[in-house]
């Protein structure tokens, strides 16, 4: 066998470099990173707005001090930003990737020859995106080619942990779902999504306990104690007493929270003990240790949520402590609200999926959950049903007498119908199909967040999806059945040898999946497939080829595996007679009667191989990348139809327009004005029949061995009743889950046709969190006669200190002197001196105001109100933003001070004060953005000579006048 690498023959392509899609998620959640050694012209992704999360890659432009850096984005926009705000991506075009990948899944086959031979294999799979590996592979699998080690991260997406075990002890049941939450945390802050079955949990008493046991402290001068003023403002903080000061006192049982998520925990286990502890007065947890937001945690590649988004979740377990009785569906809030907390790989969060079974007696609740915002807003939902259930459900129908599962049945359907949730599980059939029912240890409690991965206690699995346009013959109007085999045999040996190449954080993980080797493979890009093949989805030829086509790869997969197993051994699992009693392994095998023999004289490598899930991100940045679009028409996510033809997408990187670029084309092309005169094989989610949704979803899961995730999109005006009928016709197609999607029954929608409508549930609490943070500020000043505010007349003879400090003016750079002088060790009066003449005015305007702002300010804190106001709306490297980390850095315990009283006039001069400066901030910034402050270079004679800095930025002269 040679050991010569085979050249990739789309080495050539390209991510686009105009702001697309495909550049930035590339870049940003699957590009090996590093967090230094950053140099002008170095390609980054940069984290534009803090609160929304919006990222976008651009090119360092400048640097303005030791951690701030100017980067100019792909749009031409400039942004200065600190060091950690900053990410450089070491792979910047997709062969880089593919490299990585082939180099890495080859590296733990057994022999040199094998190592040459499967790495050019692996290197044909992803040539061109033939297969796209799932997130958590792409980021993690052959780091150490570009790093020289491993990366400490997982490969899996899917995880379902153990469900939570009845306690009679109301401590006991506390920590028991603070034990499986700690599992849930360190899956995120690594893996992918997490299941979870609640329904085993007791109703317990709570510990109490009122609001004043539980106090909580975060320093004034931690980064983020804005962000929990902000918050504190949302009315978050409510059930728990924010503690300014320290003080210890015998009656507290004083915490120190760490930083590390093993840390944290322990401290909230050491919180609930306390709260159960009679002899406890009161305890008083310290957050100064837990590090700030978007500061960079190295060893999982990501960043982290802050020390008030920690904060938050003990304060919700505070809360549910102070409760009479807490039951199962307010325990599952913890687990909903982990999700919010942990950020890996640099911008993904995890997901989950809870899951209640149809017989627990809190189940009515837990339907219901959901339709109140904010209530389990991590979390996906699901119920999971029995086929006894189903039977009541026909038979109430049938007889027209309502039972209790009937009654149970409409609450399921209705809360659907207004709010997407929850989706139900059929976890009975789910069972009968498992090729792993016939051990204890494989039985199905709950599914991964998306629904295409049914899994038991502790069980993983891997994920990687075929490409389907890129199998399409355009000469044949067929596909190329021939690579699509060499495709599957090439995909099962990837999938098979990343069980053994990625690190396991947690022992049961790796004992679980080295026991059945569950992998899942799937597509994408089914909906742009059958418009190619010119067969509408949902129609009877389209299923028929969807049919012909899914029986073609599972077929080609289960025999791989065979013949993996042949060589390398069956999963230690493995019984001939109880794997192929499964109803899936009946229907195949009764299909290809062919792989019996070696079935049963080899065995088979891998439990499970086949699943089909969203692809959302994956499938968004391929799509995206524009010669994958001139070339081969773009692909849609999953087995999805095209959500519309032109639409936009919310998500965790921003908003983006969607365009079907290739649909587009044909339209010019054939001169076609309206989208509805396209041929009836161009159709989009909407405009197709919700049954039409379940029919193709009916034949994908016939030859799936998991499952799929997929929605059935329905029109607003869809009735519960048809709900309803939607939801049994799923289950008597044979489906193992099902979810449907009423157009506007969210607030939050990911995709939608107008902008204004596409957000997701974090954009719309920040932005609430935004204007309740500018009406604080605009309102800084409370207009109250009854109020006490501060004022002391200036001393004669005031001592202080001046700093020098680096700005940003229109285009340039520019630098200021900033005197402060002190009284008592606080900061009293300001004045500010620059040689940059657009900035000179603003300069004593800042100095002015904010001395006024010191002495008479209206606020508990002035130097507070000064500071928030002066960083209002700022970037790093302005003049206010340069002020404002002066007197954050000043910050001290508060001063002695004369009390006096203001009349409302004098109270409303204040506010007028805070306003003018706010004024003068915001025209300033528009002076900057109009690039204002150049004069005529001497040489080259075009008006871009910056005298400050002596240099032209068209001709490069340093020559000065």
């Amino acid at each position: 066998m040679s050991k010569t690498l085979v050249p990739f023959h789309y080495e050539k392509m390209e991510f686009s470099k105009d702001g697309q899609l495909d550049e930035l998620i590339a870049l940003d959640r699957y590009a090996v990173q590093t967090y230094d050694d950053f140099r002008v012209g170095d390609t980054v992704v940069v984290i534009t707005d803090e609160v929304m999360g919006t990222k976008k890659v651009g090119t360092i432009d400048g640097i303005l001090g030791e951690d701030s850096y100017r980067v100019r984005d792909r749009l031409g926009e400039f942004h200065n930003v600190r060091k950690e705000l900053l990410q450089k991506p070491l792979e910047t075009k997709p062969h880089h990737f593919w490299t990585r990948w082939a180099k890495g899944g080859s590296s733990v086959e057994k022999t040199d020859e094998l190592k040459a031979y499967w790495e050019n294999e692996f290197r044909w799979l992803f040539d061109g995106y033939r297969y796209s590996l799932g997130g958590r592979i792409q980021l993690m699998l052959g780091q150490e080619y570009l790093t020289g080690e491993k990366a400490n991260l997982t490969a899996y997406n899917c995880y379902v942990i153990k469900s939570p075990r009845a306690k009679r002890s109301p401590v006991k049941q506390f920590l028991e779902v603070l034990e499986v939450a700690r599992y849930e945390g360190n899956i995120m802050r690594r893996g992918g999504g997490v299941g979870i079955n609640i329904s085993d949990i007791l109703t317990t008493d709570g510990s109490g306990r009122t609001k004043g046991f539980f106090q909580f402290h975060l320093p004034s001068d931690h980064r983020d104690h804005g962000e929990l003023k902000d918050r504190e403002g949302l009315g978050k903080f409510e059930s728990v007493t924010l503690a300014d000061q320290i003080e210890d006192s015998k009656r507290a049982a004083r915490i120190i929270v760490g930083d590390s998520v093993e840390e944290l925990f322990d401290s909230m286990v050491e919180m609930v003990e306390k709260a159960y502890d009679e002899s406890v007065d009161y305890v008083l947890l310290d957050f100064s240790k837990v590090r700030h937001r978007n500061a960079i945690v190295k060893g999982v590649n990501g960043r982290s949520s802050g020390a008030v988004s920690w904060m938050e979740l003990f304060v919700l377990i505070a809360s549910l402590l102070q409760q009479k009785t807490i039951d199962n569906v307010e325990f599952a809030e913890i687990f909903s609200f982990i999700v919010h907390l942990i950020i890996q790989g640099g911008s993904r969060r995890g997901a989950l999926m809870l899951v209640c079974n149809d017989d627990n007696s809190e189940v009515s609740k837990f339907i219901t959950r959901k339709t109140k915002k904010g209530y389990l807003s991590g979390a996906n939902i699901s119920v999971g049903i029995s086929d006894g259930f189903m039977n009541k459900v026909k038979e109430a129908k049938e007889t027209k007498t309502p039972n209790k599962e009937s009654e149970l049945w409409t609450l399921i359907t209705t809360s659907a119908h207004g709010s997407a949730e929850p989706g139900v599980l059929w976890m009975e059939r789910y069972n009968k199909e498992s090729n792993s029912n016939y051990y204890e240890e494989g039985y199905i409690v709950a599914t991964n967040p998306c629904g295409e991965q049914g899994l038991p206690e502790f069980s993983v699995c891997n994920l990687g999806h075929f490409v389907l346009p890129r199998f399409y013959d355009s000469k044949t109007n067929d596909v190329n059945w021939d690579d699509l085999a060499r495709a599957c045999r090439a995909a099962v040996r990837l999938q098979d040898n990343v069980i053994d190449y990625t690190p396991y954080f947690l022992e049961e993980n790796k004992k679980q999946q080295m026991s059945e080797r569950r992998v899942g493979i799937g597509s994408l890009g089914l909906g742009t497939l059958l418009i190619k093949m010119k067969l509408r989805y949902g129609s009877e030829e389209g299923n028929a080829f969807a049919d012909k086509l899914y029986k073609f790869i599972a077929y080609h997969e289960y025999k791989a595996s065979i013949d993996i197993a042949k060589e390398k051994g069956a999963f230690p699992k493995f019984d001939y007679k109880g794997f192929a009693s499964s109803e899936y392994m009946k229907r195949l095998l009764s299909e290809f009667p062919g792989l019996k023999t070696d079935l049963q004289k080899y065995g088979i490598r891998n439990v499970t191989l086949n699943t089909q899930a969203p692809t959302g991100t994956t499938g968004t940045y391929i799509d995206n990348i524009p010669q994958f679009r001139e070339e081969f028409g773009g692909t849609t996510t999953g087995i999805e139809p095209y959500y519309s033809w032109t639409y936009w997408r919310a998500g965790r990187l921003g908003m983006h327009e969607q365009t079907v670029q290739f649909v587009h084309d044909y339209m010019v092309q054939h001169k076609i004005k309206d989208a509805k005169n396209l041929p009836s094989y161009f159709v989009t989610a909407m405009e197709l029949k919700p049954e039409e949704h379940v029919k193709v979803q009916a034949v994908v899961q016939k030859w799936t061995d998991s499952s799929i995730s997929k929605t059935a999109n329905c029109p607003s005006g869809y009735t519960v009743e048809q709900v309803e009928e939607l939801y049994t016709l799923s289950y008597d197609l044979g489906l193992k889950g099902m979810t449907i999607y009423r157009d506007g029954s969210r607030e939050a929608q990911v995709l939608a046709t107008k902008k204004e409508d596409a957000k997701l549930e974090s954009h719309i609490e920040a932005t609430e969190a935004k204007k309740v943070k500018q009406k604080s500020s605009n309102a800084s000043i409370e207009r109250d006669e009854t109020r006490t505010f501060t004022f002391e007349k200036r001393p004669k003879r005031l001592y202080g200190f001046t700093d020098k400090i680096g700005f940003t003016c229109g285009d340039k750079y520019g630098k200021a002197y900033v005197t402060i002088n002190l009284k008592d060790g606080q900061p009293w009066e300001v004045f500010i001196s620059t040689k940059v003449k657009e900035a000179s005015s603003l300069a004593k305007a800042l100095g002015l105001m904010s001395t006024k702002m010191l002495r008479l300010g209206a606020a508990d804190d002035n130097l507070q109100q000064v500071i928030d106001t002066l960083s209002y709306d700022q970037t790093m490297g302005t003049l206010p933003a340069g002020l404002a980390n002066i007197l954050r850095s000043l910050q001290k315990d508060p001063v002695s001070i004369v009390p006096i009283k203001l009349n409302s006039d004098e109270a409303n001069a204040m506010a007028e004060l805070s306003d003018e400066l706010k004024k003068t901030i915001q025209g300033f910034q528009s002076q900057q953005k109009s690039g204002s402050g150049l004069t005529e270079c001497p040489s080259c004679g075009e008006n871009h000579f910056d005298k400050v800095n002596c240099v032209c930025h068209k001709c490069g002269s340093g020559k000065c006048n």
